[in-house]
């Protein structure tokens, strides 16, 4: 567990904390911020929704992994934040790397807010449906 830091998010490195707290999602004590941003047409979001709707994204987007690979929010953010992430895993005696790759998230309010209106209108059964009302 050495060189993790512990967040509401989980055990994360200091590197992953850092672009966390820089992104506006922790504060420095580790905490969750409530940390309201514009969000669609004068609405305002926290700015973790659009967190999560990155970690949603990238779950959807990188190759599944094999039941020996654990992908937790350190892995995540890792992959959020460099772009690519290779994590080494044993099948029997031999070891093998899974890899996924992913934009680099340079502003996480931008690509979140991207994100969301990629998905506007999608049901998780793959079909259309009406448009989401933000005015309502």
């Amino acid at each position: 567990m050495g060189g993790l830091i512990k967040t509401d998010l989980g055990l994360v490195s200091k590197e992953n904390a850092n672009w966390l707290y820089k992104q506006g999602i922790i504060a420095r004590d580790g905490c969750l911020r409530f940390n309201l941003v514009d969000g669609m047409i004068e609405k305002k979001v926290q700015m973790y929704s659009y967190f999560r709707w990155v970690v949603d994204d990238i779950k959807e987007k990188i190759p599944t992994a094999p039941k020996q690979v654990r992908l937790d929010t350190e892995d995540m953010v890792t992959l959020m934040r460099e772009g690519v992430l290779r994590k080494p895993y044993f099948a029997g005696k031999e070891e093998f790397h899974y890899m996924a790759k992913y934009p680099a998230v340079e502003s996480l309010y931008n690509t979140g807010r991207k994100v969301c209106l990629e998905h506007q209108g999608e049901t998780k059964g793959g079909k259309k449906r009406e448009f989401i009302d933000f005015d309502d």
